[in-house]
């Protein structure tokens, strides 16, 4: 937080430092498992990665096709009602995190439908707010919920739903 390094590489430091205090302070953590433990992560980052990858082709496929412009035109056609505009705008941004990653859907979405919002009477922090918060709840919701692969990998469980 004091701009001392970036996230990256704090969170190299912070690994360092864990894999320090397991090996050689708790003595918790062999060293002949660090490999494996290596070899783990990578597959789980190269899962979350492929993710991230085809949502941000999404976005791009999406861009090219004026789709968010496309949107806002059709809001409006419908109402301008500020409290419909924003359930309106909860039900596409929710819809869109459940595919989307959430960096890429706020870049792409995010100007045209402030522009929306703005055209109603919503305050750009209100809007900005109940955005972010819907697409983090759609990383969370399936059919890709990115959120439920890193948890479901995490704990070694399959992502089916057992009755």
């Amino acid at each position: 937080m004091s701009g001392v390094a970036t996230p990256t590489e704090t969170a190299i430091v912070a690994a360092i430092y864990a894999f320090v205090v397991g090996a050689f302070v708790y003595r918790e953590l062999p060293i002949a498992r660090v490999p494996k433990i290596v070899i783990d992560s990578a597959v789980s980052s190269a899962g979350i990665l492929a993710l991230v990858g085809f949502a941000n082709v999404f976005g791009s496929i999406l861009s090219a096709e004026r789709i968010p412009q496309m949107i806002v035109s059709a809001v409006l056609s419908i109402t301008d009602n500020k409290f419909l505009v924003i359930l309106l705008i909860n039900l596409l941004l929710l819809f869109v995190g459940m595919f989307m990653e959430t960096i890429a859907a706020l870049i792409i979405l995010f100007v045209p439908l402030l522009t929306l919002a703005q055209a109603v009477g919503i305050d750009p922090l209100h809007f900005a707010t109940f955005a972010v918060l819907n697409l983090m709840l759609g990383l969370t919701t399936p059919p890709v919920g990115v959120c439920l692969f890193v948890c479901a990998n995490i704990a070694r469980l399959p992502l089916l739903c057992r009755w």
